[in-house]
């Protein structure tokens, strides 16, 4: 409201309370557009980081963790490396055990019958392992093959391997003998003793 004395210029009676009273709306929301923008950009940075993987959530450590391929390959590779090298283990034990000086009298590696070595397969040897006699490779036949074939066989009765020691049962009833050899490993596997019993 202005009012005009004696042709002076209108005074303004209360203008600068309502000078401040605007400003004071206008900083006021100039203030809330200020923080909204800025809470916007948060969430649209915040959305961003998510999608490009840089947040906790999005790790690769934790989609390695549930990775199928750690929980059934690895275990796999392990047993199928440990089965090798047991078949590896009693391939050189029944080899060793083929070279004993011991039996070389025993074979008659002259009589036709003899050549090449046959060895029965059972639970001690499967026959898929391989073995060498008179520079030719052995034979792997049943038990039952045998009978009925009427012809001389090796038969590894047991297998018994025990971290470094192992000994390996035996027979050859063509020549009604039977035995053991008893080995131990200190590095590589080693001849301890034997034992040969006729039946």
């Amino acid at each position: 409201m202005r009012e005009s004395i004696g042709g002076r210029s209108p005074i303004s009676i209360g203008g600068d309370s309502c000078v401040r009273h605007d400003l004071e709306n206008r900083r006021s929301r100039g203030i809330h557009l200020g923080l909204s923008l800025r809470f916007r950009g948060l969430l649209i940075i915040t959305f961003f980081l998510h999608l490009c993987g840089f947040l906790p959530a999005c790790a690769k450590p934790t989609a390695d963790a549930t990775n199928p391929k750690n929980n059934e390959i690895l275990p796999q590779t392990s047993q199928k490396s440990g089965a090798i090298e047991a078949a590896n283990t009693v391939q050189l034990l029944c080899q060793m055990t083929l070279d004993l000086p011991a039996l070389e009298k025993y074979f008659h590696p002259t009589e036709p019958s003899r050549k090449p070595l046959r060895v029965i397969k059972n639970d001690a040897v499967k026959g898929d392992i391989k073995l060498t006699k008179f520079n030719l490779p052995v034979e792997f036949i049943t038990l039952s093959e045998a009978k009925k074939q009427k012809k001389p066989y090796f038969e590894f009765t047991s297998i018994e391997v025990k971290d470094n020691t192992a000994t390996v049962s035996f027979r050859y009833r063509v020549e009604g003998i039977r035995g053991k050899v008893n080995f131990k490993r200190d590095g590589a596997w080693q001849v301890v003793s034997h034992e040969l019993v006729e039946e």
